[in-house]
């Protein structure tokens, strides 16, 4: 535990929260600043000061938010906050005494559970604030990677052979820059962005549950953003499209396994797209035809295999 004294409350949550840069720490321990706060709080609950302990923890919380508020674009900051958030909650889980949060502690672990206080008012504060970051993070990494999603998943030539079978009347409308023209992102600056921010999670120590969850919604959003433009735009739907997309996704599935996160559930959220791809190179003609699309489109609902076979036509 750790002792301070009272007036010194502001300056330690200026200290910890406010002038916090997440690159300050990343050399040390994980979440260090949760670490800090919660032995503070640990302290001031064995001189048994309930004063004390509220007003550190309701300093904490608003200062946070500030924080949070202050640099609601930023992908780092918000990540950092998330880890710091989540872990705090999860120590006064585990050390409050509660049984049901204690199963997995060892003997010594729970001669360091708070003994005068019960903090379960300001674990479901905390627990709400950790919801509301982790919303902020996914929508700031889905603002990131909004604009290159179409040039990467249906426009970029990851496959050399596929340059000159484009369908006629193909349009590259992707409005942003990184592949090899004006105005196109490639599959490789998707995917490197995908690494960054997963990156950047694990060096601020957030919980490989929650970076999983954060990744799998990224996906669904991939998923989102390529299906719709896969089906509003007639000059992308040809066979070479789906042979594109069908390599574009194996590369991202390869990424998953390779940063261990194929069982995060995240591939299930792009299996429209991979029926879509499917569906774009069966044969369309017979009614074993349609039986075999049947089968393949079990993620598509009907409106959606609809309008991808009347765009082929």
């Amino acid at each position: 535990m750790l002792e301070y004294y009272k007036e010194d409350e502001a300056l330690l949550v200026k200290t910890l929260i406010t002038d916090m840069k997440p690159n300050a720490v990343s050399a040390t321990v994980p979440c260090l600043p949760a670490y800090i706060l919660f032995m503070c709080i640990r302290h001031a609950d064995y001189i048994n000061d309930d004063q004390k302990v509220h007003s550190l923890l309701t300093s904490t919380i608003n200062a946070i938010k500030k924080v949070l508020k202050k640099n609601n674009n930023d992908f780092e900051m918000t990540s950092f906050w998330l880890a710091n958030t989540s872990r705090l909650l999860h120590c006064l889980k585990q050390y409050s005494g509660d049984e049901a949060f204690m199963t997995q502690n060892t003997a010594k672990q729970n001669e360091h559970c708070l003994k005068n206080f019960d903090l379960a008012e300001y674990r479901q504060v905390l627990s709400d604030l950790s919801i509301q970051i982790y919303q902020q993070l996914i929508k700031v990494a889905e603002h990131m990677m909004q604009p290159m999603i179409v040039s990467a998943m249906l426009e970029s030539e990851s496959i050399p052979s596929l340059a000159g079978v484009k369908p006629m009347g193909y349009r590259n409308r992707s409005s942003s820059m990184d592949g090899e023209g004006p105005g196109s992102y490639t599959l490789e600056a998707l995917i490197r962005q995908l690494g960054q921010f997963h990156s950047v999670m694990g060096e601020h120590g957030l919980d490989p549950e929650i970076a999983g969850q954060v990744v799998r919604q990224l996906f669904y959003s991939i998923n989102a953003v390529t299906l719709n433009n896969l089906l509003l735009r007639k000059d992308v739907c040809s066979w070479s499209t789906g042979m594109q997309l069908r390599y574009n996704i194996s590369q991202m599935e390869e990424w998953l396994r390779g940063k261990n996160l194929h069982q995060s559930g995240a591939v299930v959220n792009i299996e429209p797209v991979i029926q879509a791809a499917q569906l774009l190179q069966v044969k369309k003609k017979t009614f074993q035809d349609a039986e075999a699309i049947c089968s393949l489109c079990t993620s598509l609902t009907m409106q959606q295999t609809g309008l991808a076979k009347s765009a082929l036509h």
